[in-house]
């Protein structure tokens, strides 16, 4: 085992454990992960600066999570920008939806949270923006079901009344079709009806996963030249930019 190399993979993993082992994390973890104060102490046991730890943090919060999906009716994105949102970012964000639903929809607010939910007649968006600690969480719930159950009605409509075709010809034509015929040609129809209601869901759901997350791209864009760090959150980063300086330059008196 002593001569056995390990791949990066391995080597963090290992590094992590031993840190955690070292910190106490490991008796107190859980299967829910770590926050980031037990982050920036794992990172300090095995020499990362605590504070990368932090700003790598912010730039994952910051990128998409979730993504578009033909196999479902709902999708579900989110992302995290620097800053807080003002109520003329609330209002911009507003008419951005209101133009791609076509809806007035509805806005509810309660500790630091807002909500807005617009319907149309085959689907429903919904956004939440919740500020915390001078960042703000988006969160966009799109919902294509309506147009789904839509699909599956017409469907059913037009697979009970199309195989009924090569069964009214071939009774007006018996010489002309054999009862095997008729009945491959009106399994046949109705494998097509099918096959034709299931292939326009996935195609829609795909295609509105897509129009989704741009939808999402935009909004993003919005709130962030909205966005407003508060004075607090401005006071801790120069208080942490100070520090870091004055560590540098220690480091580099010596």
């Amino acid at each position: 085992m002593a001569d056995r190399r390990y791949d990066d993979k391995e080597v963090g993993e290992i590094l992590k454990a031993a840190a955690e082992m070292q910190s106490g994390l490991a008796k107190s973890g859980s299967a829910d992960g770590l926050t980031l104060d037990e982050l920036q102490r794992v990172a300090a046991e095995i020499g990362i600066n605590p504070a990368h730890i932090g700003r790598a943090a912010n730039e994952l919060d910051s990128l998409p999570k979730g993504k578009s999906s033909n196999k479902s009716d709902s999708i579900l994105l989110e992302k995290s920008i620097n800053g807080e949102l003002s109520d003329e970012a609330w209002e911009e964000l507003e008419t951005e939806l209101r133009r791609f639903t076509g809806s007035v929809g509805q806005t509810e607010s309660s500790n630091g949270s807002r909500e807005w939910t617009g319907n149309w007649d085959t689907g429903s968006i919904t956004l939440s923006a919740t500020n915390r600690r001078g960042r703000t969480r988006l969160r966009l719930l799109g919902n294509t079901s309506g147009y789904s159950a839509l699909a599956v009605t017409i469907g059913i409509v037009c697979g009970i009344l199309l195989p009924l075709v090569p069964i009214i010809v071939a009774n007006k034509n018996p010489q002309s079709f054999t009862p095997i015929v008729t009945a491959l040609l009106t399994a046949w129809v109705a494998g097509l009806c099918v096959a034709g209601t299931v292939g326009t869901i996935r195609t829609h759901r795909k295609s509105f996963g897509k129009r989704t997350e741009a939808l999402l791209a935009n909004l993003t864009g919005i709130a962030e030249s909205f966005s407003v760090t508060p004075q607090s959150v401005q006071t801790d980063s120069f208080a942490e930019s100070s520090i870091e300086k004055d560590l540098s330059v220690r480091v580099n008196q010596r």
